[in-house]
Formats: structure tokens, sequence, C-alpha cells
């Protein structure tokens, strides 16, 4: 991951000198790049996303198998030819409702209105057995892939993963590029998020930073004003450690709990710390206190940027910081 850490340290290069020269990438460092914003992603969406079968198609193919069911049933009970044409009436009624999604369950020798005319139990009720069989290996497939999507989810935040050109590695299980973004798609779609905040004006900061990190998704070129935008992310979630000698004085302090400055109160006083007024006293956060406050709101998608400020808010911790100044600090860790 060398190679990628020094692209995001190239990019702020170009950001602070208002350089605009390209910056060019391989494949595999481009993918290491998307594979980040992908995690930037999954961690600012608070919807419960779940790959489930198209409502439509589920209805269609419930009722279909039904009432072919249904038909069958009547069959072998002997009703009266008023009644088994009432029936298969229905069947296909619901066939040419459904018509262009209920093609793709049934194979090319199937042709439902001679069936229903020999009223052939067994050979209704094989088909059902295939429609049935059908629909559950493709709820299976998504089983699959929600449960995909949780180890995944767990392993991009842990960092547990390497990327070899085209593939992804997780715990020795090779995914090629292709299948990765197929799996995440949902995620390119804005109409998926959620977010937790209540104000609108918030949310709406948000969302911009998930049209920002898709729109550098999407393109194959990396273009240094939309990346701007959204290097305090990228710089946030490679950041994996403190160093002693950090600046974190420029973090204004909004909101703290008790029970944090509790935790704080007898640190030693040192002007490069962040401080908060206490009761006409300042209280110095730690380092290693405020990284990790920071990494855990971060990994919780709770951050926006208004105006000319980074800001980290949860429920009981808010804190801001110039743009300019939350980079130096990110930079300073590494």
């Amino acid at each position: 991951m060398d190679e990628y850490n020094n692209l995001l340290k190239d990019i702020v290069d170009n950001i602070i000198n208002s350089n605009k020269k390209d910056i060019s990438l391989s494949n595999e460092l481009k993918n290491i790049l998307n594979i980040n914003l992908y995690t930037l992603l999954i961690n600012l969406n608070k919807k419960a996303f779940n790959y489930e079968m198209d409502k439509e198609e589920e209805k269609a193919i419930s009722e279909f198998i039904r009432l072919l069911n249904n038909y069958k049933v009547q069959i072998e009970l002997n009703r009266k030819r008023v009644h088994l044409e009432e029936s298969a009436s229905k069947v296909l009624e619901c066939f040419y409702h459904f018509e262009n999604i209920l093609l793709n369950y049934l194979s090319d020798n199937i042709r439902i209105e001679d069936m229903l005319l020999s009223t052939d139990s067994k050979e209704i009720d094989n088909l059902i057995i295939d429609l049935s069989r059908k629909k559950k290996d493709k709820d299976k497939v998504y089983e699959s892939k929600n449960k995909k999507i949780k180890e995944y989810t767990k392993l991009l935040n842990n960092k547990e993963y390497n990327v070899i050109l085209d593939k992804i590695i997780f715990n020795d299980e090779e995914v090629s590029i292709d299948e990765f973004k197929n799996l995440f798609n949902y995620l390119l779609n804005i109409d998926n998020y959620e977010f937790d905040y209540k104000s609108s004006k918030i949310k709406n900061l948000q969302l911009n930073i998930v049209k920002d990190i898709i729109d550098n998704i999407n393109t194959l070129e990396l273009d240094i004003n939309k990346t701007s935008k959204i290097i305090i992310p990228l710089l946030l979630n490679t950041s994996n450690n403190i160093n002693e000698s950090v600046d974190s004085s420029g973090f204004k302090i909004d909101n703290i709990s008790i029970n944090d400055l509790l935790i704080n109160k007898n640190n030693e006083m040192k002007d490069n710390l962040a401080k908060v007024s206490f009761k006409g006293n300042n209280i110095y956060l730690s380092d290693e206190y405020l990284f990790n406050k920071i990494i855990k709101i971060f990994k919780n998608g709770k951050y926006y940027f208004s105006e000319d400020r980074f800001i980290l808010d949860d429920k009981d911790f808010k804190c801001s910081i110039l743009i300019s100044k939350m980079v130096d600090y990110l930079i300073s860790l590494s």
C-alpha cells in the first residue's frame, strides 16, 4: 500500500500548490483508490440495504406457481370442465400479465397454452417444481451476496485485504475487481442512502460528499479538483497510528461528554493539544484520545464539510477544524 500512500501525498502536494498537473495511475493503483472510495461510501450509508428479489418479480413468480398448483389440484380432483377452464384462464391471464418476467423462468420448450390444454397433472407438477427450484436458487444468490457484503465490509474497515492487479484478496480468497464492484454496486445509487442526522442541511452536506465520491469512482482519470473535495476522508481511511508530536491545537471542541472530560482532566497542559474550557478551567485532550475519537466517528460516517471547516459530529462529541489544518494534521500522522 506504500504506492497508494504516496499517491495521497502527491494529491495533497498538488492541492496545496494549486498544481493542475495530471497524476498517472496504474490499473492496480486505481483499483486501490476505488476500494478506499467504496469503503467511504459503506460508512456513510446508513440505509439497511439487502439484495432481494424485485417485488414485482416475486409477486409474478409466486402468483404463477400458486395458480398452476391450484389448476393441478383441480385436475387431480376431476373437476368439471367449466371449472378447469376457469382455473386455466386465470393461469393464462397471470402469464400474459407477467410474461416478460416469467419467460426468464421458463425453458424454451415450454408452451403454457399446450400444457394447460393437455390437463397432464404430472407435467404441470414438474413445471411447478422447476419454477420453485429456480426461485429458491435466486433467493440463495441474494442471500450469498448479503452475506459477502457483511463479511467484506468488516474486512475493509479493518484493512484486512490486499490488492494485486485486478484482484482483491480477502483472507486468501481472490475476488475480481469486477465482482467486487458488482457486489457493492448499490452504493453508486444515491437513492440507497440514508443519514443519521435530523437536520436536512447536514443531510445535504453529507449527500454532497457521497456524490463527490461516486464521481471519483466513475471516472477513469484522476481529477485533482474532484479528489481535493474528498482528500480528508481518504487520508482518514488510511490513518491507523498516532504520532506523539502531532499538533491538535487547531481543533475546536463544540461538544464533549462529562465522562470524556473526566478521562482527560489530569492531562499535562501542552500548547499543541486540543483543549476544552470547563468551569473556568482548561482541560487538554490527549493525542491518543482525540485520534481514537476522530477515527471512531469517521468510521461511523458522522462527518461533513461546512464552508471552510471539516466537522466530526456524533451525539456526545463534536469538533471542527479548518480544512487546511485538518490536512496538515493527517499528513503529520504519516
